[in-house]
């Protein structure tokens, strides 16, 4: 039998030999540590595996969860040239290619080719507006030439909606990881996957934010998690399934409730109540919505007191201090910043926070918390414009994929992928969202992507589980 290039046994003998090679190398005197030779032999079987995968919801995890999980707490970035090189971008850029190769052909970017022109030209000439141009540079590949990859990754990815449906149970999975990271830090004090602790000193102790660093970002990813899974829920038809889930999303409420995070906790409520509005419109009076989302949190919160009560009480007090009016004042000073800066200061935040003690002496504040503020600040108002704009298409997208579904399992399918991007913009009106590391950038980008897909398969239909 005539063994072609699309033969397992193919790609294993070309990692084999890639591997031999990688391993010649080393062994001949090359300076690497014992962990990135592991990553280098490694690399050929996992690159390998990838093109010989055709399940499009496999080769997304593949991108994911080292994403999510490894990079920044096991694997950090290499700079190569003036460029900071990480498993997001490689395992992503791999996957892209493995894509290709497998036949799937990317969605016409219609509109989005002219927002996304104008949003990569005017952030790489803010670049020319900071003073530090490797921090320029690689802030503007994480924020924007990476959000373009990831972006193009869910328009070639997708054959099917129940692609994008493993996708869903692809994060569930990854939330309640996080969840269990956490528990285990407050019940033994060690903080596995944390990259680094992004908070004040004296909350050490008990807030953990886990493989994303930031506590607050880790409240932002289970808020994002809880609204998905409530039309998920209603989605699934299999009484194991639907277990599984409302264990899932009591687990992440508990652990939204024990982060302390004020904008996250915002969000979270806004969230669910919204999707609890939505599944249960045409059962239940609208009103009872946001009753229900605080019936929820009130399970989590006993269930949460029950095990880490003194964490709970540290969280609460935390939380009764509201969104402080500081912020008020920042974004007075971002707006001032802005109307004196219209080009943008560039992606360095030092040069944000010398803007800051010039206009205010004596108070300090590292960002603008809120998402559109940032990025007007960063990259100026033209940039501010071709963002609003990309909301506003992709807004348009989820509008069309929810109303014009071909069934109402395709279209609880669109609403749950719809939610995560309302709470990611309900969380970044309060939070710096884009600055607290780019992994939820990253999902915010291909959630986009997705939506688009939805959009233009708006006739394909979701099988019935």
């Amino acid at each position: 039998m005539q063994m072609t290039f699309q033969s397992p046994i193919r790609w294993v003998a070309v990692a084999l030999v890639v591997a031999f090679a990688f391993g010649s190398a080393l062994a001949i005197g090359l300076e690497v540590s014992v962990r990135w030779t592991i990553y280098l032999l490694l690399i050929p079987f996992v690159f390998a595996a990838l093109f010989v995968i055709r399940q499009p919801a496999i080769l997304v995890a593949a991108v994911f969860v080292p994403l999510m999980i490894l990079e920044r707490s096991l694997i950090s970035f290499r700079q190569v040239g003036p460029f900071a090189i990480g498993v997001s971008f490689v395992t992503a850029a791999v996957v892209v290619a493995a894509l290709w190769y497998h036949g799937h052909r990317p969605l016409p970017f219609g509109r989005y080719r002219w927002i996304w022109t104008g949003l990569v030209v005017v952030a790489a000439l803010a670049v020319l507006q900071g003073r530090n141009t490797e921090v320029e540079i690689v802030r503007f590949q994480h924020h924007y030439l990476e959000g373009l990859l990831y972006f193009f990754l869910a328009l070639l990815a997708w054959k099917t909606p129940d692609d994008i449906r493993q996708f869903c149970w692809i994060l569930v999975g990854i939330g309640v990881f996080f969840a269990l990271l956490q528990f285990y830090f407050l019940r033994t004090g060690v903080a596995l996957l944390q990259p680094t602790f992004e908070v004040a000193s004296s909350e050490r102790e008990w807030r953990y934010g886990g493989p994303l660093g930031n506590p607050n970002s880790f409240a932002d990813f289970c808020a994002m998690l809880i609204a998905m899974m409530v039309p998920l829920t209603q989605l699934e038809r299999s009484t194991v399934k639907r277990a599984v889930l409302l264990m899932s999303l009591a687990t992440l409420v508990t652990a939204l409730l024990l982060t302390g995070s004020r904008g996250g906790m915002l969000a979270a409520t806004v969230g669910a109540s919204v999707a609890i509005f939505i599944v249960t419109r045409h059962i239940l009076r609208g009103w009872i919505a946001f009753p229900l989302a605080l019936l929820l949190f009130a399970i989590g919160y006993q269930v949460a007191g029950s095990q880490f009560g003194e964490t709970l009480d540290k969280s609460v007090e935390r939380l009764d201090r509201g969104l402080e009016d500081v912020r008020t004042e920042i974004w007075s000073a971002t707006v001032d910043i802005v109307v004196e800066n219209p080009l943008g200061l560039g992606h360095d935040p030092l040069s944000f926070v010398g803007e800051v003690a010039r206009k205010r002496p004596g108070f300090f504040f590292a960002t603008p918390h809120n998402l559109f503020l940032g990025v007007a600040v960063t990259i100026g108002l033209a940039g501010l414009l071709f963002f609003l704009a990309f909301w506003i298409q992709v807004v348009a997208d989820a509008t069309h994929a929810t109303k014009r579904a071909a069934d109402p399992q395709t279209q609880r399918l669109a609403i749950s992928i719809s939610l995560i991007l309302f709470v990611f913009l309900v969380a970044a009106m309060t939070e710096p969202i884009f600055d607290n590391g780019h992994k939820l950038n990253h999902l915010f980008w291909f959630v986009s992507g997705t939506v688009v897909w939805l959009r233009h398969n708006s006739a394909a239909h979701l099988p019935v589980r």
